[in-house]
């Protein structure tokens, strides 16, 4: 890991991943995700997280592409509390579509879904943090 991300932390950390000079590339395990107490009892908190502890007010934003072909693959940004409170937001592949995906838990999850055109460029997001307040853009 070089000095430029040697603040970064796993939690949960991938079966395979390798930093370029500005970019991280996962392989993701099977059957990971960020997901709390559903309508159908599905519960996750096993997804890949690479993260740095901020305080105050912040903005991040990446450009995720992903080859995505299996039912919820996914990538994004997000904001993590705590195991019960957290937001993610990025890609996300169901019904044969890549979605822009919002997922907030307040204790559950609450899913939004939006079509978009994810080509082989990528998507870029945003997700912004003035105090009380989470704002997501792509």
């Amino acid at each position: 890991m070089t000095s430029q991300h040697a603040e970064l932390t796993w939690l949960n950390p991938p079966p395979h991943h390798a930093f370029g000079d500005s970019s991280v590339h996962v392989r993701t395990g099977k059957e990971t995700d960020f997901w709390r107490q559903t309508f159908y009892g599905f519960w996750r908190d096993n997804g890949h997280f690479l993260y740095r502890q901020v305080e105050g007010d912040f903005s991040a934003e990446v450009t995720v592409k992903g080859d995505y072909k299996v039912l919820y693959d996914q990538a994004g940004l997000m904001v993590r509390l705590s195991e019960t409170h957290w937001v993610k937001a990025g890609i996300e592949f169901t019904d044969g579509i890549a979605y822009f995906s919002v997922v907030v838990t307040n204790d559950a999850s609450d899913w939004s879904l939006v079509s978009i055109p994810a080509g082989p460029d990528g998507v870029r997001i945003r997700l912004t943090r003035h105090a009380e307040t989470i704002r997501v853009q792509y």
